[in-house]
């Protein structure tokens, strides 16, 4: 009963939007905005492991991918997460950054995260001060910044031996700003990079299939699971431009999310090896029409743990276009390693450890690039023990 509750307030959170009724409404195709603290994950673990993490067993909390994810997580934890997009020289400050907190709780783990990415660039250009009158004219130095963030709070929970269940709240906006004064184009036409807009409120839902293995010897351990998502569940972004009358209403894209891991790992008090092989197949639903190319998504990754210390990581993603981030339909590559450090091996007899991930994405140089590679770093400190024992 306390966890349908929980589910229904969160529900009810994410379906409450507001549009003036005297807003003149026009709707755009979603392709034409920057949605990266939305659909790009900062974490350097699912970045390395091709965004596959839909049926993660790990403990690690994926709820960017799978909310019911969350109910594998032990204990307590804060994270921040970065990851560069400066693959242009112009872009030096473009990034993705996240903060994120879990905790273990009697009825299940909550979680908050606030993702946030920013772009800005200086660039020279005409503006015009006082728009509707005289007012003057004069070419020099523009800075435009734009930024985009996603806060979401989080809900998994185990309601059988072998299922689980979470949600996802989420509230997306994005905003750009352009100082001094508005762009005009060569022909005199005002352009609109200045923006302000209504945030979205969405709902992810998931559930999560666990079960034990095929191996039956004493010294090894397995697991299957199985995970299923539906993503951006919600109302629409509305934007208005300081040079228009209209309010652009675009409906963010809602995605299907199905796959399955497979670990397993040696039965010893510090466990010499552990592994976990992922795949993910993911559709975007609601694709605008002649599209229909452009919807399907996939994803693998391998990772292995040694001693309980040393992580290594390897994956790829696919997806439907061509852009910086890698070539139409194959396995765009991409790795990672981690280092997790433990109180213990110091002699502190506490569950406390640091996680350190570092990942890289080669980028597509058909683009002729600045940098070859993006980086992804992710700083993790957690408790590994419920906090309410």
């Amino acid at each position: 009963m306390k966890t349908s509750k929980i589910l229904l307030l969160v529900l009810a959170f994410v379906s409450f939007g507001i549009i003036p009724a005297n807003a003149v409404m026009r709707k755009v195709p979603v392709y034409l905005y920057s949605l990266f603290s939305l659909e790009k994950p900062s974490d350097a673990r699912i970045m390395a492991l091709g965004n596959s993490l839909v049926a993660d067993y790990s403990g690690n909390g994926a709820s960017f991918s799978n909310p019911a994810t969350l109910a594998m997580f032990k204990g307590v934890s804060a994270s921040y997460h970065t990851r560069w997009f400066d693959y242009y020289n112009e872009l030096e400050d473009c990034r993705l950054q996240s903060y994120r907190a879990l905790l273990e709780t009697p009825i299940g783990v909550f979680g908050l995260k606030y993702d946030r990415f920013d772009k800005e660039y200086d660039f020279v250009g005409t503006t015009v001060y006082s728009p509707g009158t005289l007012g003057y004219i004069e070419t020099g130095i523009l800075n435009w910044r734009f930024f985009d963030y996603t806060a979401a709070l989080s809900y998994g929970v185990n309601i059988t031996d072998n299922i689980a269940i979470g949600v996802n709240g989420k509230m997306f906006n994005q905003n750009a700003e352009l100082s001094p004064g508005i762009v005009v184009d060569t022909l005199g036409n005002i352009m609109a990079l200045a923006s302000r807009s209504n945030p979205a409120y969405l709902c992810d839902i998931g559930l999560l299939f666990h079960f034990d293995g095929f191996l039956s010897e004493s010294n090894i351990a397995d697991q299957i699971s199985l995970g299923i998502a539906l993503q951006n569940f919600g109302s629409d972004l509305r934007i208005k431009y300081t040079t228009s009358a209209y309010d652009y209403i675009v409906q963010l894209p809602r995605y299907l999310r199905v796959g399955m891991s497979y670990s397993f790992r040696t039965n010893e008090d510090i466990p010499l090896l552990k592994c976990q092989i992922s795949a993910e197949y993911r559709k975007w639903l609601n694709h605008e029409k002649g599209y229909e190319r452009e919807v399907d998504f996939g994803g693998a990754g391998f990772e292995a743990k040694i001693f309980d210390l040393l992580f290594l990581r390897i994956g790829g993603e696919s997806q439907p276009i061509t852009n910086v981030f890698g070539e139409e339909g194959t396995l765009n590559f991409r790795y990672g390693v981690g280092l997790s450090l433990s109180a213990k091996r110091i002699g502190i007899e506490l569950p406390l450890r640091m996680l350190f991930d570092y990942g890289v994405q080669p980028l597509n140089n058909n683009f002729y690039l600045d940098k070859k590679n993006m980086d992804v770093f992710s700083f993790k400190l957690m408790y590994d023990s419920s906090v309410f024992e």
